[in-house]
């Protein structure tokens, strides 16, 4: 009978559903092992070679030596700290468990610290544009910091020598902020991929790097917000990484109250 029928289907249909999610987990977990080990592998074969011989009494290291040693070591100990930070933030989003603090706050203190960093790291130049009066934005200032400091380095490695810019705009009940660069830009079937767990994208004059979680990260976190994150094309060439964000709700002012 039909009924009898219909159960049959809706159980073939939850069983091919649970055999796709069980795919797409083997997948993640293929490419997590794959990009981890080869990530954990570099920056602890660094470390072990130069404790290794900063340990060796029958060489005679110059002082330049041994400091060259040593910031290998601090160098490649950031990046393992970087990964595992990013392993435990993508734990936390795939689990729904990324509970960030909001607070009411100006775009233009979020985006300052964030740039002062930028600017003192290298030459390139930064310019921005982030009209004091804008309305608040309902955010976890630590975690936006996280996002924008990833969205700049990413500009920044693939703009080469060109600068970036950051420009923030009102947009009816958001801001919209943009990390925008003049590179060799993202082709329009990758726009979507790059936000993709693992996915690196390969070309435009530079070697994929990393883990490839850093912009399913953002995406992820800016989500978390009640935001957005996609990328266009600049104008011209590049890419521009559009982040939207709620403006902080304003309490509505209090009745006047009227005595007799």
């Amino acid at each position: 009978n039909q009924a009898a029928l219909a159960v049959e289907q809706g159980q073939q249909e939850e069983q091919r559903n649970r055999a796709l999610a069980l795919q797409e987990t083997d997948r993640l977990r293929t490419a997590l092992l794959n990009s981890v080990s080869h990530d954990l592998r570099t920056p602890l074969a660094s470390i072990k070679a130069s404790a290794s011989s900063l340990l060796d009494r029958e060489v005679r290291w110059s002082d330049a030596e041994r400091d060259e040693f040593l910031a290998t070591i601090n160098t490649e100990a950031d990046r393992l700290t970087r990964l595992v930070h990013n392993l435990l933030d993508m734990s936390r989003i795939e689990a729904g468990a990324l509970d960030p603090r909001l607070v009411e706050s100006s775009v233009a203190e979020v985006v300052g610290p964030v740039l002062r960093r930028a600017r003192a790291a290298s030459r390139q130049r930064v310019d921005v544009d982030v009209p004091e009066e804008l309305p608040p934005v309902l955010v976890d200032p630590v975690r936006l910091d996280q996002v924008l400091t990833n969205l700049l380095d990413n500009a920044r490695g693939y703009a080469a020598a060109s600068p970036v810019q950051v420009v923030a705009r009102r947009a009816g009940d958001s801001v919209e902020l943009r990390v925008v660069d003049h590179g060799p830009g993202i082709p329009g079937p990758e726009r979507e991929r790059v936000f993709d767990q693992f996915y690196r994208l390969k070309g435009g004059g530079r070697r994929p790097e990393g883990t490839g979680m850093g912009l399913a990260i953002c995406r992820g976190i800016v989500e978390a917000h009640g935001g957005s994150l996609r990328v266009e094309t600049t104008p011209g060439g590049g890419a521009s990484f559009v982040l939207t964000l709620p403006v902080s709700p304003r309490p509505a002012p209090a009745e006047e109250v009227v005595r007799p």
